[in-house]
């Protein structure tokens, strides 16, 4: 999920209405093959900060949050499920 995340955050502050589906979708045809749960709980955490406020946040900043909900990536070239 990590190495997505960057583009989910421009894609929220472009549009922060943007359907989780059709963030999913643009994510599998990025070649994300994990599940949907992770991505969505990822979309709500770039949404809405603890503040009530859409959290604007740099690439390695995403990088940090997911990997801090996640934990560390399995490794290159394997997907989580």
């Amino acid at each position: 999920m990590a190495p997505y995340a960057p583009e989910v955050a421009r894609w929220l502050r472009e549009d922060p209405d943007l359907p989780g589906v059709e963030i999913l979708r643009r994510v599998r045809l990025a070649g994300y093959r994990g599940g949907k749960s992770a991505l969505y709980e990822l979309v709500k955490r770039l949404r809405v900060g603890a503040s009530g406020q859409p959290v604007q946040t740099l690439p390695a900043e995403v990088t940090v949050a997911v990997e801090n909900l996640l934990g560390p990536g399995p490794g290159p070239g394997i997907t989580r499920r």
